[in-house]
């Protein structure tokens, strides 16, 4: 009777645990949900309808890199602008066994005014020192994928923050001008991907603890972006 009795509370003790992460999750997941529709209602975007996934398909397009990846765009929405329109998008990957995203408010420009070779930018790790250049050794190798490390002579600005990459390096630096490399210089740890008549613009966060609001940060990240879809679209 002991025994039984033990094993029944047990089993009662086992599946009241499981029960309550199981609602635990589904209760974050709700919540976080609703923080991320109150920003961007709050930033004057709305759900964005991507029925047959054309523009994700594009987004997670940009961003792989060949490897054992299952990217996914979740939470896009849309704010149109006068000359195109500006998204904002969270990118999973599901091979990964962290939960946490990949990006969280990253920003997409499409427009037609926008006519861009394949290229990106990615950070630097920062120093000089034989770390840093491991390091940097270990970001061409997994981040460039297919593409072409681009030297850009003339502004040790941004080669000290930034690698520049892309297909075709004579068409891409016809778009990427002095104004263009400076605009970005001028911020860290940013990251491009272009292609066609979209970008998308994002910010490596490295301290987590930052003050700053997520509202704010990413009000800045489209504020970023939108000054250098300016740049970079046609007359």
């Amino acid at each position: 009777m002991i025994v039984a009795a033990t094993i029944s509370l047990l089993v009662i003790m086992f599946f009241s645990i499981v029960g309550g992460i199981v609602y635990w999750v589904i209760f974050s997941q709700k919540r976080g949900r609703a923080e991320k529709q109150e920003l961007t209602l709050h930033l004057g975007f709305r759900p964005a309808e991507d029925a047959d996934g054309a523009l994700a398909a594009r987004i997670v397009g940009l961003h792989g890199r060949g490897l054992q990846q299952k990217l996914a765009v979740r939470n896009l929405a849309v704010r149109q602008e006068a000359h195109g329109d500006v998204y904002l998008f969270d990118l999973e990957d599901s091979a990964r066994t962290s939960t946490d995203p990949l990006e969280q408010n990253g920003v997409a420009v499409v427009s037609s005014r926008l006519s861009l070779p394949r290229f990106s930018v990615f950070p630097k790790a920062p120093g000089t020192g034989r770390l840093a250049g491991f390091a940097n050794r270990v970001l061409r190798r997994f981040a460039l994928g297919d593409r072409q490390s681009i030297a850009v002579p003339g502004n040790p600005r941004f080669d000290q923050q930034y690698v520049l990459a892309g297909d075709h390096p004579e068409d891409v630096l016809q778009v990427i001008t002095g104004d263009v490399l400076d605009a970005i210089a001028q911020k860290l740890y940013r990251q491009i991907e272009a292609g066609g008549n979209m970008f998308t613009y994002e910010r490596i966060i490295l301290d987590l603890s930052a003050s700053e609001s997520k509202e704010i940060e990413a009000q800045e990240r489209v504020s970023e972006a939108l000054e250098l879809f300016r740049l970079l679209r046609r007359p």
